[in-house]
């Protein structure tokens, strides 16, 4: 029954609000329980991911995990080989190259950090000639052997604070005498060692493609540190005027 009384139009600027349901009730997926995720190891990865523990399982079942123990005992295990090793006679080195050569660069570390090790040739005794890098050591002799794998720690060990390290480094590049040796190798032209210098020197001219390149990227270096670094240019020109054929 109508009461007659008729809907008033709201004011402008008013809004009436009209509460026409009660909301939807909104559900999430379950999570994975910790009894779920534990399974992952005996559960098989299926194709759809339909539940959350699926894709939990999908994903730790990819990821491997490499421990810091492993790292430790393959340290002291590359120890132990290159401690062997540094003691060796000649010719006695042979018997190591697999074993060091299966300890990658945890084994090319470990040389590092003894090089040169007990040595065959020392600089400081009197001697008519100096030998192959190779001669050096056990531990050169491997680097030697080892080839390009070694290049990088020969690299380093060409920069080594202690003058002694530097020469021994510098006999091994003179013998390995790879091309990514030249720039190590023509830092050292300006060594205080004299005797370094005279390695130094013979590598970068050993011939005269190697020399004539070397001059070239190196003036280019000089080039680019004139105008910011002018000692370093001039520097580097020192050793251009060294290497350079006369």
């Amino acid at each position: 029954m109508s009461t007659g009384k008729k809907s008033t139009p709201p004011e402008p600027g008013r809004y009436r609000f009209v509460r026409e349901s009660e909301p939807e009730t909104v559900r999430f997926p379950p999570v994975a329980t910790g009894a779920q995720i534990g399974r992952v190891a005996s559960t098989p990865v299926e194709d759809d991911v339909d539940e959350p523990s699926k894709l939990i399982r999908r994903v730790t079942t990819t990821i491997p995990i490499r421990s810091s123990h492993d790292d430790r005992a393959l340290g002291r295990r590359a120890r132990g080989v290159i401690a062997d090793l540094a003691y060796a006679a000649p010719g006695a080195e042979d018997a190591f190259v697999e074993s060091v050569r299966a300890l990658g660069a945890a084994g090319l570390e470990a040389i590092g950090r003894e090089f040169p090790g007990n040595v065959w040739f020392d600089r400081h005794a009197p001697f008519a000639r100096e030998p192959l890098g190779r001669f050096v050591s056990p531990l050169a002799s491997m680097l030697f052997r080892l080839g390009e794998e070694s290049v990088p720690e020969i690299t380093r060990l060409l920069g080594d604070v202690r003058e002694d390290i530097r020469y021994y480094a510098a006999l091994l590049a003179l013998d390995l005498d790879h091309p990514a040796f030249a720039r190590p190798m023509a830092s050292l032209l300006l060594d205080d060692d004299s005797d370094l210098v005279r390695l130094a020197l013979t590598f970068c001219t050993r011939t005269d493609e190697r020399a004539g390149s070397l001059v070239r990227a190196l003036e280019r270096e000089a080039e680019q540190a004139s105008r910011r670094d002018p000692i370093r240019s001039d520097a580097l020109m020192q050793m251009i005027a060294m290497i350079e054929p006369r």
